[in-house]
């Protein structure tokens, strides 16, 4: 797919999705959503990404919906089919068996907390603000913040961001646990590289395994949850002999992500 609404890159096994509509502060519209879930798609089988990073362009990381300009996909209405994409990619992201960070380097509302609440860090710019201006505006909340806000924050935290629909600057969205990390402007870039780069140096599998067992067990009694992991232990992994090597010879691993 030839892509016009984000900018996809491949390096040293981290692939980056940079929305790229800074001229409205990269709010979503139809295309951009269909090409970020043929970019997350395309990593699936893609055994050169280890590590996916999410950002935006400019000064804003996702602004939400384009409510004047997201467009109309073939056969729906724009609000209908708009949802539906959201709802694959937001999937999509929470699927996928290897890590995925929220690089916030600005403002992130609306949709734009969906995204990087699927994530699985969200690393954030100092100068970024965040919160999710739906219900404040008679938007109704429909693409996972109100099943993923409160398990990170908490039921009364959440319930008082999305009933009053005020914004938070990092340092309280860190205090609060809605966001890993907070970074000066001027750190932003080198230090998600820097965690992207560890993560892309990991087993891969193995945290997708793990990845995919936690979100999977988040409702499950005890009993289930155990049962649940039998079934991903029957999965072999080139990278343990590896893990149990280097921890005998007491040198660093070198995975090779299988």
């Amino acid at each position: 797919m030839e892509y016009e609404s984000v900018i996809f890159e491949k390096k040293e096994g981290i692939a980056t999705i940079t929305l790229n509509r800074p001229q409205a502060l990269n709010s979503l519209t139809f295309k951009m959503v269909e090409e970020i879930l043929d970019a997350i798609s395309s990593t699936v089988t893609d055994d050169e990404v280890r590590t996916v990073v999410i950002t935006g362009a400019g000064r804003g990381f996702c602004a939400g919906d384009d409510l004047r300009g997201m467009g109309t996909p073939p056969g729906s209405s724009a609000t209908e089919g708009m949802r539906q994409m959201t709802h694959l990619m937001i999937k999509a992201i929470r699927n996928l068996r290897k890590p995925v960070i929220a690089a916030i380097n600005g403002n992130a509302h609306g949709a734009g907390s969906d995204i990087m609440l699927a994530c699985d860090f969200r690393i954030a710019s100092e100068d970024a603000k965040l919160g999710d201006l739906r219900s404040g505006r008679a938007i109704t909340i429909g693409s996972g913040t109100t099943y993923m806000l409160p398990k990170l924050v908490g039921l009364a935290k959440a319930i008082e961001l999305i009933f009053t629909g005020d914004m938070i600057d990092a340092k309280e969205a860190e205090r609060i646990g809605l966001v890993n990390k907070t970074v000066p402007a001027d750190r932003f870039k080198d230090e998600v590289m820097e965690l992207a780069g560890k993560l892309a140096q990991g087993p891969t599998r193995a945290i997708g395994i793990a990845k995919s067992e936690i979100y999977r067990e988040m409702h499950m009694d005890l009993a289930s949850a155990l049962e649940d992991e039998l079934i991903e232990l029957q999965t072999p992994m080139e990278d343990s002999q590896e893990g149990i090597k280097s921890f005998i010879e007491k040198r660093p691993a070198r995975y090779t992500g299988k």
